[in-house]
This record gives C-alpha cells, structure tokens and sequence, in this order.
C-alpha cells in the first residue's frame, strides 16, 4: 500500500481523501495530472500525446512529461 502525501504542504492524507485535512489543498488524481489541453484548441488531451487528436497540432511535452513524473511521485511514494 502506498502512502500519499499532500502535494501542498507534505501531510501524510487519510485513504481516497479529496483534500488535505491540514492546509485544505484539493488532492489531485492519477487521471487530473496525466492529462492536459491542447495549445491550440484546449481539448483535453493525455498529457504524454504529441499530438491533439482534435485539430492535429503538435504539443511541445518535454517540460509537461517532467512535471507529471514529478507530481506522480510526489503523490504515490513521497517520504
């Protein structure tokens, strides 16, 4: 079993909760952080595409895939 922590201010959160007990920060999903808008359209994306499957422009994801494997520890496996 993995133990979250709040992304926010580093409290340890209770199973499933939706904000932090302590600073009142909304937790984000697995589902919120791999996702993003296009820059073009803003159609909501999977955050690792290259491409909006909306309008076909190509999304610059270098910076975006280090921040959602940040979050993503920070999530699921911060000490």
């Amino acid at each position: 079993m993995n133990i979250m922590y709040c992304v926010n201010c580093g409290n340890r959160l209770e199973k499933d909760a939706s904000f932090c007990k302590l600073c009142g920060a909304k937790i984000p999903s697995i589902d919120e952080v791999a996702t993003k808008f296009c820059s073009n359209g803003g159609m909501k994306i999977p955050q690792t595409a290259n491409f909006c499957s909306k309008c076909g422009i190509k999304q610059n994801n270098a910076e975006i895939i280090k921040k959602v494997l940040w979050l993503k520890i920070q999530i699921l496996f911060r000490c």
